[in-house]
């Protein structure tokens, strides 16, 4: 499958257009329905096979013509922001996209690919977006009562994401510290804000999660059974459940901690057990450990004599309240173990992006049972239990929080972009637009660092401050590159000349160099310029 594992198959570009194709007309048609799925598709399609090193450059510039046409979408970029970036069980995909082709449409010796153009144009089309939706805050709309309780709910969340992220560092290192420092900001006042911190905190090392809910201080003992209740294993088989459940974190090596993680486990799959296969949750605890058993079996390199699946049926007898699972039942879980192992060590559950990514949760491991049919499948019930498509992202509200998010690395790349581009070529005019578009949106949310950072990232395009005054002069005489850069200093100055601190420094640099010159005059006691 093009979802799965490597990506899409290197000889299949008309194929995957096709795909995003579909992708494309399922968000416009559909996107209210498809929240968890989109999710997954939009992540394993399109981020994963542009961040893959291995990716072609065909193929990646045929899903970066896909994520232009979406970029292009008026509330897509919006959309990604408040469904994804600003829901605590989600990756930030708006964030992760932007940073993406800000870092990808920088030129190699001035020189682009076409990959590197068509994701500077996705930036661009970014930037337009930002730019409509703060248009969209400074006209006056009558919002509903409804609307703006989803707008403060919305940015509640987010807070509460970015205080997870970052207090998973120093779980990392001091879970009792991190936990205290949390509580301190009112964040976890139960076992259940721990247990959902443990659950979707960004950045937290599975194995010290593992360790911690393995305590068997009461506490740790409260939090782990709240934290197997986040888990929804209605319609799951105990083995689809149990995969699931160990991939959220690493199982302790102790043996008593793994007794204790797998009977909260027991516990909580059996009150939402719709087969009826178990009699009683001992049972499934018994049996939860008899898997966990021949997992290790039958995948430890160390064993020499493995177990066949007559000793695994022998094993399990009576273990159903003095009754025996179905033969059937027994051969399936057999197979499905011994065909794809459930990943219980560090090394077995490194994903692309890394233990301890940033980028938030994300979809089982590839190699997990079923594949992207059953990453497509456990989204689709995600999404009936942390809501639906939100609809709000077009009407601008959190236009600048996503330029807060983000502003650094754009003035950053068209800052390069704009430096090192050939002055003839078409790249250069779209870069210095794109400046002024930031710097637009910068002044409209009154984010003067940004406004601080263009001015002085332009400045150093005009080389008016590179060089002695004469040889100054001269260069920026024969560079129209350098005479449009002040034309955007001073523009940026007189519009914004309020908002700008730092900024100003290198404005003045700029005016005095061409002062002492004498390609302009300035008469600072006067009334004009000449």
């Amino acid at each position: 499958s093009s979802v799965s594992g490597g990506g899409p198959s290197e000889e299949q570009p008309v194929t995957l257009q096709l795909m995003l194709g579909v992708v494309r007309a399922l968000y416009s048609s559909l996107k209210q329905y498809l929240r968890g799925p989109l999710e997954v598709v939009y992540t394993k399609l399109y981020l994963a096979v542009l961040e893959d090193r291995k990716t072609s450059e065909p193929i990646k510039e045929v899903v970066l013509e896909g994520l232009l046409d979406l970029a292009s979408m008026p509330s897509f970029l919006a959309d990604l922001y408040v469904n994804y970036d600003c829901s605590l069980h989600s990756q930030n995909l708006y964030e992760r996209t932007i940073k993406f082709v800000c870092k990808h449409s920088f030129p190699v010796s001035g020189v682009f690919s076409n990959s590197q153009l068509l994701a500077f144009h996705v930036l661009l089309a970014a930037l337009d977006s930002m730019h409509k939706l703060a248009d969209r805050t400074a006209s006056p709309t009558n919002h509903t009562t409804t609307e703006l309780r989803e707008v403060d709910r919305l940015m509640r969340l987010k807070l509460r994401k970015r205080r997870y992220a970052a207090a998973a560092d120093m779980f990392n290192r001091d879970p009792p510290k991190a936990l205290q420092m949390l509580k301190a900001a009112g964040l976890l006042n139960t076992p259940r804000d721990t247990a959902q911190f443990l659950k979707v905190g960004h950045g937290l090392e599975k194995r010290v999660v593992g360790e911690y809910l393995g305590e068997r201080d009461e506490i740790n003992q409260q939090v782990l059974e709240e934290f197997a209740n986040q888990f929804h294993w209605s319609g799951d088989t105990l083995l689809e459940a149990l995969r699931g459940f160990l991939e959220s974190f690493l199982l302790p090596g102790e043996s008593q901690k793994i007794e204790r993680i797998t009977e909260a486990f027991a516990k909580a799959y059996y009150k939402q057990d719709k087969f009826g296969v178990f009699k009683s949750c001992d049972a499934v605890h018994i049996f939860t450990f008899s898997i966990i058993m021949l997992n290790s079996d039958q995948h430890n390199p160390n064993v020499k004599k493995r177990m066949t699946v007559e000793d695994f049926i022998r094993n399990n007898r009576g273990v159903n309240e003095k009754t025996d699972f179905a033969r059937e039942y027994l051969e399936e879980v057999f197979r499905s173990i011994n065909e794809d192992q459930i990943k219980l060590k560090a090394e077995d559950q490194v994903s692309p992006s890394g233990p301890t990514s940033p980028a938030g949760p994300s979809p089982p491991p590839a190699s997990s049972a079923g594949g992207p049919e059953r990453w497509l499948a456990l989204a689709v019930r995600e999404s009936q239990f942390s809501g639906g498509f939100c609809g709000i992202g077009d009407t601008g509200h959190h236009a600048e929080e996503m330029y807060l998010s983000v502003w650094g690395p754009v003035v950053a790349a068209l800052s390069v972009v704009c430096e090192t581009s050939d002055p003839r070529h078409p790249v250069m005019e779209s870069a210095f637009r794109g400046l002024s578009v930031a710097g637009s949106v910068a002044g409209r949310f009154g984010v003067h660092s940004a406004l601080d950072n263009l001015v002085a990232n332009m400045s150093k395009t005009t080389m008016l401050s590179s060089w002695p005054t004469a040889q100054a002069a001269i260069i920026f005489g024969r560079s129209p590159k350098a005479q449009r850069a002040f034309r955007e200093v001073v523009a940026l100055a007189v519009e914004y000349g309020d908002q700008l601190r730092e900024g100003w420094r290198a404005v003045l640099d700029c005016v005095l160099t061409l002062q002492c010159a004498k390609i302009i005059h300035i008469d600072f006691l006067g009334d004009g310029a000449g």
